[in-house]
């Protein structure tokens, strides 16, 4: 279900922020608590969507609850926002839930960004970049940082119905694997790419 107050029809490049699971792993007690920790004075999921309404010229963000303090920020900055039907069913069921409604809403799209609400260290110049390279070379393009692929990964707006057909909780693993022949490895120089919140040990001054 689209968020009709938050919603703004344009075109281009399109992000999907996917915020919309439990984070067990961080607190079982709080679900979704891990993206309201605060670094720098934003919360993590908040840190994750600056980088994409920086980069991107709509954003798209599956959260639990239209009325979670994270869904109502977003919406202060100018994000739409979704609640995913399925999504206690896994990553995938957001996933697919956000690129369906980014290509009925944004008739221009040329590509996807697709990225996670719990990776609070990248940086809008990356997304910047992996956009400039999946328009330019037509390619699914993940960013890899000393060797090691991680996220976001841009997608060609082709890709858009294989991405709403995700499922489970593995996101676009199995698209990933089956067109690796369409997949570009950007190297970057930034490690946010590989950096998320999964426990309480991920927060800086935790050790």
């Amino acid at each position: 279900m689209i968020d009709p107050a938050s919603a703004q029809p344009r075109a281009g490049v399109v992000g999907l922020l996917l915020a919309a699971g439990r984070g067990e792993r961080f607190d079982a007690a709080v679900p979704g608590g891990k993206l309201e920790q605060v670094i720098d004075g934003r919360s993590v999921a908040e840190h994750a969507l600056m980088a994409l309404l920086a980069s991107c010229d709509a954003v798209i963000v599956a959260v639990r609850s239209f009325d979670s303090a994270f869904a109502r920020r977003a919406r202060e900055l100018g994000a739409e926002l979704l609640v995913p039907t399925e999504a206690t069913l896994g990553m995938g069921h957001s996933l697919a839930a956000l690129a369906a409604a980014a290509t009925a809403r944004h008739g221009g799209t040329r590509t996807l960004v697709v990225a996670l609400a719990d990776m609070p260290w990248v940086q809008a110049d990356t997304v910047r970049a992996l956009v400039d390279a999946s328009q330019r070379r037509d390619a699914i393009v993940q960013p890899e940082f000393a060797g090691e692929r991680g996220h976001p990964v841009v997608f060609p707006v082709a890709f858009a119905d294989a991405l709403a057909a995700c499922r489970g909780d593995v996101g676009a693993r199995e698209l990933l694997r089956r067109e690796a022949t369409r997949v570009v490895a950007l190297a970057v120089a930034d490690s946010g790419v590989l950096r998320d919140v999964d426990t309480r040990e991920d927060l800086p001054g935790s050790a």
